[in-house]
């Protein structure tokens, strides 16, 4: 085989295939280096981990969620409730625009203050899960930069010449020759 050229690959496995010499898996120590299987498993063990945090605070979040949004609810109706025990006591109209304005103000800030929980939740929840995300991306980044590595080596070492008679000489191959094109009349 020639470095820059893909040929049939017929030597050593008795296979046919079309592969690129760095590509020639049956001549290099892949078949003996786990390293990659290490790596898949490390991938795949922080990506789990990530997606079972990831549940988990999305849970614990909607829980707390939930429970705030429930509290805030039964808070808010009693609210109504004591505004409707004032409105009908009130005698006087002036009395009563006071009772609804201590109402409405009263309502906004409660809504105002609810809002602001549930934004400080989410931003909580997304802030630890991405760190677990951040940490199968760290991964894979190690896993393609060790891949990478790897193949490197493998292509430089695929790449030099082959030594023919174990005495240090390189073998030389000599190209057949090439048919030359007819000439078009």
């Amino acid at each position: 085989m020639t470095k820059n050229r893909i040929e049939h690959d017929t030597a050593g496995n008795g296979t046919m295939g079309l592969t690129a010499p760095w590509m020639n898996v049956a001549s290099s120590n892949w078949a003996n280096n786990w390293s990659w299987a290490e790596r898949s498993d490390k991938l795949g063990e922080h990506t789990l981990s990530a997606l079972e945090t990831a549940s988990r605070q999305m849970l614990e979040g909607s829980e707390k969620a939930f429970t705030g949004h429930m509290d805030f609810v039964n808070q808010r109706l009693k609210a109504d409730l004591a505004c409707f025990r004032s409105l009908v006591a009130c005698k006087e109209p002036a009395e009563t625009a006071k009772t609804l304005q201590g109402f409405f103000r009263d309502m906004w800030h409660d809504y105002e203050a609810q809002a602001q929980k549930t934004l400080e939740l989410l931003q909580t929840s997304l802030a630890e899960t991405s760190k677990a995300g951040d940490l199968v991306v760290d991964t894979a980044a190690e896993v393609v930069e060790d891949m990478a590595q790897q193949t490197m080596e493998a292509a430089s070492k695929a790449m030099e010449p082959a030594n023919s008679n174990g005495s240090g000489e390189t073998a030389t191959r000599k190209a057949a020759p090439r048919a030359k094109p007819a000439a078009s009349a």
